[in-house]
């Protein structure tokens, strides 16, 4: 039996989305752990079919969006098929369900190794079968998914009969077969999402990758999308540097043997196996390998990460830079991978939010190689703030909670704000809420004010004029109010004073008074 981890029903029970099956209770009962979903009357996709209209209409903006909502949230999926999506008792919506084998992402931010456990292969990904777990990977399942709904069979007719380890070869080479009556639309939105070459991951202006939801967006308003693998004349060439001669074989952590044809695989598996990397490294074989290719400015890269003794500072360095040279966005941590800075702010705030445990661990690995990060990127004022705000927190003993919010507010200053126990999506609905809530209401906005004071003074550290105007201007004004409601008997009189009248006071509202 499969049971939902823990940490996965916590996550989602916090979730509300039209497409993922709202949790309606967790628990255990008798030490058996359980969890309730509604009841869907029309039951799941598995063994139906539907029309090219149908998919394109219903069925696929519902699970890409649905899919889009747990990614954001932290949650890979890892077996999306007909059977794990429901049919509303509408019918005019089609929601996700069934998280027994999902991940949440903070095991990895973007790479998640795991067991295979309860995976179907038929619909899982290529790089699924070395246990590694994308948000792309889910969109994989996802174009499988399509293809059945349309024919009514998933695309190779070999899968029941194969092993585990047969299906991952097959399907690592094995083209998806198309009638010649088959939708060209479908067609292509199929191909782009089980394209299965992921080194151009990240790299949104490259059109050989694997889709995602913003291309599913593309796609359905209908715009022009050459299919992934078939472009050659993409304008970004690549340097000369990051395809090489001859494989490099690495050994990852798990002891699995690959072969690494190009830079950006190179820098991947490196950065998703740190313990097997630095040994590498460390042996010499690395920067042998890149004198063997005439590679010597990445030889001497290699050399200068072995005379630094391969520690975690010096090895991420080595392979920042062999990102910005392969083209890449990701930053590599330990096994963790951050597709870009908005993705490793989500992070960090996420595990801040929901007091996930280690907070304290992550914050201070991540600021420890962030700074590294800008300089490699050549954006040392951004650099240069983030290690002031740093040394700053330091200096005056800032709680955790600001100090993450702060170092999240440079990278990302679009970035969640969590009040109390809502998250509003930038700091603009913020605003928008409060002036909303004080023009409508006076009382409950000087509740709303009083009751979330904490909240506030952790966004005052934050450098940037949107978050620190607006919050010290908060806390300002709630400190006078209490100031002057403890100086003013009226305002701590018996219960037969009025709320109204107690706020007239505050405000020093004198039509009300009177």
């Amino acid at each position: 039996m499969i049971v939902v981890k823990p940490e996965i029903v916590e996550t989602l029970s916090k979730l509300k989305s039209p497409y993922i099956a709202e949790v309606q209770d967790y628990g255990t009962v008798q030490e058996y752990p359980f969890v309730i979903l509604p009841y869907f009357a029309n039951g799941s996709l598995a063994g139906k079919t539907f029309s090219s209209d149908e998919i394109r209409d219903v069925i696929v903006p519902c699970v890409s969006n649905g899919l889009k909502y747990l990614h954001e949230n932290g949650i890979v999926h890892k077996d999306i098929k007909p059977s794990n999506l429901m049919i509303a008792d509408d019918g005019g919506k089609i929601l996700i369900i069934d998280f027994g084998i999902s991940s949440v992402k903070s095991d990895g931010m973007s790479v998640i190794y795991n067991t295979k456990t309860g995976m179907s292969p038929e619909y899982s990904a290529p790089e699924t079968f070395n246990n590694v777990y994308l948000a792309e990977s889910d969109f994989y399942s996802l174009g499988i998914t399509l293809y059945e709904l349309f024919t009514g069979h998933t695309p190779f007719a070999l899968a029941g009969t194969l092993s585990e380890d047969q299906m991952a070869a097959y399907a690592s080479v094995q083209n998806i077969p198309f009638s010649e009556n088959f939708p060209e639309r479908l067609k292509l939105l199929i191909q782009g999402l089980t394209y299965k070459d992921l080194s151009n991951r990240g790299k949104t202006d490259n059109p050989n990758r694997r889709w995602n939801w913003q291309d599913i967006e593309k796609w359905l308003n209908g715009d022009e999308m050459p299919v992934p693998g078939e472009t050659n004349d993409f304008e970004n060439q690549q340097d000369p540097r990051t395809v090489f001669s001859v494989p490099y074989d690495f050994i990852t952590d798990r002891e699995e043997r690959v072969r690494l044809c190009n830079l950006a695989d190179f820098t991947y598996a490196f950065g998703t196996n740190w313990v097997k990397g630095r040994k590498q490294i460390g042996r010499g074989f690395v920067s042998a390998f890149f004198k063997n290719q005439n590679l010597f400015d990445l030889a001497d890269l290699a050399i200068d990460c072995e005379e630094a003794h391969v520690t975690d500072p010096a090895y991420f360095r080595f392979l920042t830079v062999l990102e910005k040279i392969a083209g890449g966005t990701n930053n590599y941590w330990q096994n963790e991978v951050f597709g870009d800075l908005t993705e490793l702010s989500s992070y960090l705030l996420n595990s801040c939010y929901f007091n996930e445990p280690e907070l304290e661990d992550k914050y201070r690995e991540i600021t420890s190689y962030l700074p590294e990060w800008y300089s490699v990127m050549e954006r040392n004022s951004e650099g240069d703030l983030i290690n002031k705000l740093i040394e700053l927190s330091d200096i005056k003993q800032y709680d955790l909670k600001s100090r993450i919010i702060a170092i999240c507010s440079i990278l990302n200053p679009g970035m969640e704000i969590k009040i109390g126990d809502y998250i509003y999506k930038n700091i603009s609905e913020f605003r928008n809420f409060l002036s909303e809530l004080k023009e409508s209401n006076k009382t409950e906005y000087g509740h709303f004010l009083s009751g979330n004071l904490r909240d506030f003074e952790s966004y005052c550290l934050c450098p940037l004029s949107d978050f620190s105007s607006l919050f010290n201007e908060l806390v300002k004004a709630e400190k006078a109010a209490k100031e002057k409601k403890r100086r003013n008997p009226i305002l701590n009189s018996p219960d037969d004073i009025t709320d109204e009248l107690r706020d007239a006071i505050r405000n020093n509202d004198l039509d009300t008074l009177s």
